[in-house]
């Protein structure tokens, strides 16, 4: 069995038309032998990277296909082009691989490809000497509407330290954190001493220079958190620093250090952070029951997705099934009651809105872990105690005797 989650695909193109039809096509390695049918599902998403929550299918699945189009408009004139494509191929034995995601910027030759695979190669073999390990925080900017914290006219927002959003206008706010390596440059720093404000006193910089692989891609007002210390940093002016023909390779960013009352410190980037389920109330739902169900449903961490007892799964879906409908062999996503998926240490970003009755929760990051499953009993809701009487009136009543 391939050990890598994107293996077979050796390479993903896309021919990107504004108002036109986009076509997605991709090279297979030539050890790729898995028998017909091999079912391919073109997707499309924001984050740029394979744990984003905000992947979707587009089209229908093909078989043996060569190539999948997507015919709709995505984006206009934007500023920055934030449409990244993925494929998934399962196979006849339900085996599942993605594609590493691919973005809009241009198709490049197989010769050029392979020079600009070379200089990302020596940047990395770079990075892993130099740099500073960490993590990127993409900004949701897609997804559900936090209309709760945004102005219901303009949609901007209007309480920034909502927890529900983390200062965004998207419920859950920034996808799951994924490594992200960064060669800090340095730079001399004026130390003035002899005060007592912090802010004038200090030699901790607030804004630094930072040089960056191009991949997973990033934007203005992403997030990249310090593994050691975990100061966090706006990610603020994105330069190209290196590319070819077009194709972004390398980027020189300037990186603002965020405030430690800012509501970001409290988004959950490693077990050690914040802990997720101090916010869980502002999870949004799916399904239509009326019993709430994350992964903290009947005792703690009772459904997180983990591979051991401390290591979480981030990025993967979970569906929900009726134990009928599972039994009787309905399992694909469309017969699902509800569905969620994983964040930070495989905590459910989404909590589900069950009735009471028999369930199975399927859990998957495909590719990579799973499918697992488990049964899930939805319990009838407790009412609670009865109310206490009102006694006051009754009260009145005999005093008024006397």
């Amino acid at each position: 069995m391939p050990q890598s989650r994107n293996w077979p695909f050796k390479r993903l193109m896309v021919d990107h038309i504004f108002h036109g039809t986009t076509r997605v096509w991709w090279e297979l390695d030539q050890h790729f032998n898995f028998p017909s049918p091999n079912t391919y599902q073109l997707q499309a998403g924001y984050s740029s990277h394979n744990d984003g929550l905000d992947w979707v299918d587009i089209g229908d699945p093909a078989i043996d296909a060569a190539f999948l189009t997507d015919d709709t408009v995505r984006e206009h004139a934007s500023h920055r082009i934030l449409t990244h494509y993925r494929v998934v191929v399962t196979t006849a034995d339900g085996v599942k691989f993605v594609s590493n995601p691919q973005s809009c910027w241009g198709v490049l030759s197989s010769k050029d490809w392979n020079l600009a695979r070379e200089i990302v190669r020596k940047e990395q073999l770079r990075h892993d000497q130099v740099s500073q390990d960490g993590y990127l925080l993409r900004r949701m900017r897609y997804g559900v509407r936090n209309t709760a914290t945004t102005d219901p006219l303009t949609g901007e927002v209007i309480d920034s330290d909502d927890l529900s959003g983390f200062g965004t206008a998207y419920k859950v706010g920034y996808h799951p954190p994924v490594s992200y390596a960064v060669d800090v440059s340095q730079q001399s720093i004026q130390e003035l001493r002899g005060g007592a404000d912090i802010a004038t006193h200090s030699s901790r910089p607030t804004q630094v220079k930072m040089r960056v692989i191009a991949f997973p891609d990033i934007a203005k007002e992403d997030v990249w958190v310090d593994a050691d210390t975990d100061q966090r940093w706006f990610l603020h002016d994105i330069n190209v620093a290196v590319a070819w023909r077009g194709v972004p390779l390398v980027y020189d960013v300037t990186a603002r250090l965020i405030a430690h009352s800012d509501v970001i410190y409290k988004i959950p980037v490693s077990p050690e952070s914040y802990d997720l389920t101090d916010v869980i109330s502002y999870q949004p739902t799916t399904g239509t029951g009326c019993v709430r169900v994350d992964h903290d449903y009947g005792e703690d961490n009772a459904y997180a997705y983990l591979t051991g007892e401390c290591c979480g799964i981030e990025g993967a879906t979970i569906l929900a099934f009726t134990k009928t409908d599972w039994d009787g062999g309905a399992r694909t996503e469309q017969y699902a009651v509800a569905t969620a998926q994983t964040v930070a240490n495989g905590l459910w970003g989404w909590a589900m809105m069950l009735d009471p009755g028999e369930y199975v929760l399927l859990f998957e990051k495909p590719g990579e872990y799973g499918p697992d499953h488990v049964a899930l009993t939805v319990a009838v809701p407790d009412p609670g105690p009865p109310p206490t009487p009102d006694l006051s009136s009754s009260v009145s009543s005999s005093f008024g005797a006397f």
